[in-house]
């Protein structure tokens, strides 16, 4: 009894030591990040977790001072109200290897994570229309997924240099694209899109230079018609998953 003990203790020991320390902080101000951790928590967060109000540039120097100086490599921003990314708001963050991005954000920014050799998982939200350079040098970015209502991946390098291997569009229209954006992929890469709709990507400018484009299921989007008064409102309503 006294030896379980032990091994359970020693277990438990281990746990607790390579146990993630996460931090979360509500942000009901711009500004306000850093009067709101201690200085335990700027030193020791492994994973913050965010809620409330956009952040300003003082409070991403803080996240990006954290991942620099520090123990810090996820971020989770689900929860805030962040709607476009500043431009080169992460940029050259080599540690950062995880961020979850808001949910009603609708452009990831100009060279947002540009450099982020780490980076191997992002949480990319339906929400998003524009997609701006912003991943260029993700070499540890393995897999995305576009959601219905990307409308455009403009400049030149949004995915250059990036270790991409599959995309998954779930659009039925192909979201404009510019050839330079994943330039060196499109010979490896998989692109995946919603069947039914392989000959529309292969047709597509920017897209029709991938040489492996195969179908597969996408949930299909419902729509309600509401009859008032003097006329009628339609909307799209999609899975649980699209937001």
């Amino acid at each position: 009894m006294k030896k379980f003990l032990l091994i359970l203790l020693g277990f438990l020991l281990y746990v607790n030591a390579h146990a993630q320390v996460t931090t979360y902080v509500e942000v009901r101000e711009p500004g306000t990040l850093l009067d709101l951790l201690t200085e335990q928590e700027i030193e020791q967060t492994e994973k913050i977790v965010i809620s409330g109000n956009e952040l300003s540039d003082n409070d991403y120097d803080v996240l990006k001072s954290m991942m620099a100086r520090y123990k810090l490599r996820d971020i989770d921003l689900e929860q805030t109200y962040i709607s476009v990314f500043p431009s080169k708001v992460f940029q050259g963050c080599t540690n950062l290897e995880h961020i979850k991005l808001p949910k009603y954000l609708i452009d990831t920014g100009w060279y947002a994570f540009s450099g982020c050799y780490n980076l191997s998982n992002i949480d990319l939200p339906n929400s998003v229309e524009s997609i701006r350079n912003s991943f260029r040098e993700c070499g540890s970015l393995t897999s995305i997924t576009f959601g219905r209502r990307l409308r455009s991946i403009s400049g030149t390098q949004s995915f250059y240099l990036s270790g991409i291997k599959e995309i998954h569009c779930k659009g039925s229209i192909p979201p404009d694209l510019e050839y330079g954006s994943f330039e060196g992929q499109y010979k490896n890469a998989i692109l995946y899109v919603p069947q039914g709709c392989k000959r529309a990507y292969m047709f597509a400018d920017g897209w029709l230079n991938f040489e492996n484009i195969q179908e597969e299921y996408v949930e299909p989007a419902y729509s309600l018609q509401v009859k008032l008064y003097g006329g009628s409102f339609m909307w799209q309503l999609y899975p649980s998953y699209d937001g």
